[in-house]
């Protein structure tokens, strides 16, 4: 349920965005050596460390308005240089509307055309762009992709509608300035608030004290030629005197005099809500937030991003930020980036994942969003198994940012995997031999991990097992049988009939009584050519990426002396905590990690930056 504080009403959102249903700038992103990949009205790029998050953001605004926010000198006409990208594509078709909204128009008919004014990507820059009529013919190209806009007018205009914003920037954009004249082109976010509609500064004010407990922040322009934001829990009434008003708001603190969560998650609204008609780009915006306000944020961002006619683009390693996201819209499209050798690429994670990964019980009450920041992940069967497992690989170096996650039950097992996978993520699973006992599970666990059903000469195998073990072809119970037939036969002859028989629920059970020994025995019950063809099947299920237990049982990893699940599980925590770990436990965890790291790829070298 969405916080009533969490989006604008109708008279705080600008008449061309409640017009519109997509205001977006930016239809798509290319990376080097790859495919383009569809963005939308908010995107949220996650992953690893070092996989080129924050340089995504960057190369959009070196790719889109030829700005380089890591540049000194921004003299030089040489063309955009991106790192991870190596190209975008705009919207077709875009309306004059669309690419003013949100400017001052300063004179509509100048001999150069329509005369604009704001500030630039960094939101420091005053910037005056002319639009000539050659404009509306660019527009209206069916493509245009970076180097077409930037050597064209369009690139001029476009330092306009973009803006990028990082954890450096944040107290800048809202430390205390010198107020400007309405004549003279704004230079930093407060000097735009001090002219703004009012209804923008209740925006400001409501999403704040939505976000931390009810403080409010105004803008105080009491002294007149100084501006600066002020934080409380409640503001007294202005008073006429100008004097005594100057003094009574010098009562009040300042938000630069406040801790760094009151200054980063102002400027990021206030970015928003000053920067209508923009693309904006945010790197890490969760910087600073305790969880529950990075959650708010993110829903404050996805639930205004369409009636402030921006196009947010966040880059983040926040859950809850992510969850917020999530929350706000329907709509979130989020950008998996994995990194191999120096090439970034990206992976849509379709939107029915997403929600399955923040919403459904399986995944939200593990946190599983979390996932999407690691290298890879284990699913196991029951949330004992994950314990386990999760805990002999903490203490191996080489199991460095991989996610544990349970399924609920081996039924689920299938069903969690395949989630993961659309999510672009490495995944690997742990079952019982027991999985071997349904076809079904068998086969959606395979499908689910490969994308394919599983190879005829496997499920002949496991057929061949489930016969065995349910008594098909079992020697000892055909020769029980015949002794038993022939014993019968010769009661008739003497004249005497059965004196009892076999309960046939006692014969049904002795299929559910094999699968059981088989968990107690392991492979060492069958029979030696069906175990060969068994470990053969289960040597191919694990380079699939489904690893199945040839212990049979989790219990059978650490043995304690106890039967009861419960007290076994105390137990063989307490041993793994005192490091007693078995050795085949460790190795098998180990060959879990090992799997995972070879399907994400060789190891990511330091890149020029490129941090994130």
């Amino acid at each position: 349920m969405q916080d009533t504080a969490t989006k604008l009403s109708d008279s705080q959102a600008p008449t061309i965005a409640r017009r519109a249903t997509d205001l977006s700038l930016i239809k798509s992103i290319t990376p080097r050596g790859g495919q383009a990949v569809e963005v939308g009205s908010v995107t949220a790029i996650v992953g690893p460390n070092n996989s080129g998050k924050t340089e995504t953001l960057r190369d959009i605004l070196r790719l889109t308005a030829n700005f380089d926010p890591l540049a000194v000198d921004r003299s030089s006409e040489e063309g955009p240089r991106p790192v991870v990208l190596s190209d975008l594509n705009f919207v077709p078709k875009l309306s004059l509307e669309r690419m003013l909204h949100g400017l001052t128009v300063l004179d509509a008919d100048s001999s150069e055309g329509t005369l604009v004014q704001g500030v630039g990507p960094d939101l420091k820059t005053p910037q005056q762009r002319a639009i000539g009529r050659e404009l509306q013919n660019i527009l209206y190209r069916p493509i245009m992709n970076a180097k077409s806009v930037w050597s064209s007018s369009l690139g001029d205009l476009m330092r306009l509608r973009v803006s990028y914003i990082g954890p450096g920037d944040y107290k800048r954009l809202v430390a205390p300035t010198l107020a400007a004249s309405p004549l003279q082109g704004p230079e930093n976010l407060l000097q735009i608030l001090h002219y703004a509609d009012a209804n923008l500064h209740q925006g400001l004010n409501d999403a704040f004290a939505a976000a931390f407990g009810g403080v409010q922040i105004k803008l105080d322009a009491s002294e007149r030629i100084n501006l600066s934001l002020r934080v409380g829990r409640q503001f007294p009434e202005t008073l006429t005197d100008p004097i005594a008003n100057a003094r009574q708001q010098q009562q009040l603190r300042r938000i630069d005099e406040e801790g760094d969560a009151y200054q980063s998650f102002a400027a990021i609204v206030l970015s928003m809500l000053l920067g209508q008609g923009r693309v904006i780009l945010i790197d890490q915006p969760e910087a600073f937030l305790q969880p529950p306000q990075a959650r708010f944020l993110g829903r404050w961002i996805a639930a205004n991003a369409s009636a402030l006619a921006c196009q947010v683009f966040v880059s983040t390693r926040d859950v809850a930020l992510l969850q917020g996201l999530a929350e706000g819209t329907p709509g979130l499209t989020v950008l998996r980036s994995e990194r191999k050798e120096d090439i970034t690429s990206f992976h849509s994670i379709p939107s029915d994942a997403t929600r399955a990964l923040a919403r459904f019980p399986i995944f939200a009450t593990q946190q599983s969003l979390r996932l999407l920041f690691c290298d890879g992940a284990v699913v196991t069967a029951d949330s004992d198994d994950r314990m386990i497992y999760e805990t002999v690989a903490c203490r191996l170096p080489s199991a460095n940012n991989i996610g544990f996650v349970h399924a609920a039950g081996a039924r689920n097992v299938g069903l969690v995997t395949k989630v993961l996978r659309q999510c672009g993520l490495p995944t690997c699973s742990v079952v019982e031999l027991e999985t071997l006992q349904s076809e079904k599970e068998l086969s959606d666990l395979i499908q689910a991990a490969s994308g394919s059903p599983p190879p005829q000469p496997w499920l002949a195998t496991r057929d061949r097992l489930a016969k065995h073990v349910e008594g098909w072809f079992d020697e000892e119970a055909i020769s029980a049988t015949a002794n038993e037939v022939e014993s019968f036969l010769d009661q008739i002859k003497g004249g005497t009939g059965p004196t009892t028989a076999t309960p046939a629920s006692e014969k049904e059970a002795g299929g559910p009584k094999n699968w059981l020994k088989l968990r107690h025995e392991r492979l060492d019950w069958l029979p030696r050519e069906l175990r060969m063809w068994v470990e053969e099947l289960i040597e191919e299920l694990r380079r699939l990426g489904v690893f199945v237990s040839q212990k049979g049982r989790l219990e059978a990893w650490i043995e304690t002396g106890s039967e009861e699940r419960r007290v076994w599980i105390n137990q063989a925590m307490q041993l793994l905590h005192q490091g007693q770990c078995p050795t085949e436990l460790q190795t098998f965890v180990n060959d879990l990690i090992g799997h995972l790291k070879s399907a994400s790829g060789p190891t990511r070298s330091t890149r020029a930056g490129n941090r994130t």
